[in-house]
């Protein structure tokens, strides 16, 4: 059987097309999540240096709030793909988009360096 024969017997689903499967306006959103991922992760080491004399920690405590993002996607990467799989993965990546929405933009009301020292207790 030739490879032409072999083509024309192939049914391509959006799971053999790879990225080329996914809808543009999908794409679009990917990437700017991707992007915004990104830029969320490492914002916090780049503005470290004045938050540390801002919010009066030192290096010690910079790197264990450093780590603890990292620590945070370990646990949760598991326990969160099998609350995924009950609940939806459209369900889930909703809720927890909202949930990113919230808490970023609670993190932005925060009022000053008493309430950031009581959180680092």
């Amino acid at each position: 059987m030739s490879y032409d024969l072999l083509l024309l017997n192939t049914q391509l689903t959006p799971f053999h097309l790879g990225f080329a499967g996914i809808p543009s306006r999908l794409r679009v959103l990917l990437v700017f999540d991707s992007v915004v991922s990104y830029v969320l992760r490492s914002n916090l080491s780049i503005a470290g240096e004045r938050m540390i004399g801002n919010l009066g920690l030192t290096k010690v405590y910079l790197c264990a709030i450093l780590g603890t993002f990292a620590w945070a996607y370990t646990i949760f990467q598991f326990p969160g793909g099998v609350w995924a799989d009950r609940v939806g993965s459209r369900k889930a990546i909703a809720i927890v988009a909202v949930g990113w929405a919230i808490t970023n933009l609670a993190l932005g009301f925060t009022p000053g360096a008493s309430v950031a020292s009581w959180f680092s207790l």
